[in-house]
């Protein structure tokens, strides 16, 4: 997974985008459900990543890594 932080064409509003995770629509669904739900974040699933309101970056990272994934920054 590929995790960065994006502000532009969002009004200065930053969102962490997580990419290339590799997993089905579904997975993907369930993935953003639950770190929106342990985060108290909003977000979105838009052509395969999953974005989530906020500079989640070291957040998301622990969490990606506590379920067996490979975290890279971007």
């Amino acid at each position: 997974a590929r995790l960065r932080y994006e502000t532009k064409g969002r009004g200065g509003k930053g969102v962490t985008v997580i990419a290339d995770l590799g997993f089905d629509e579904d997975a993907l669904k369930t993935l953003a459900k639950n770190l929106k739900a342990k985060l108290s974040v909003g977000g979105s699933i838009k052509d395969g990543t999953i974005e989530l309101q906020g500079a989640q970056r070291v957040s998301v990272a622990k969490l990606l890594r506590d379920q067996g994934l490979t975290v890279k920054g971007a």
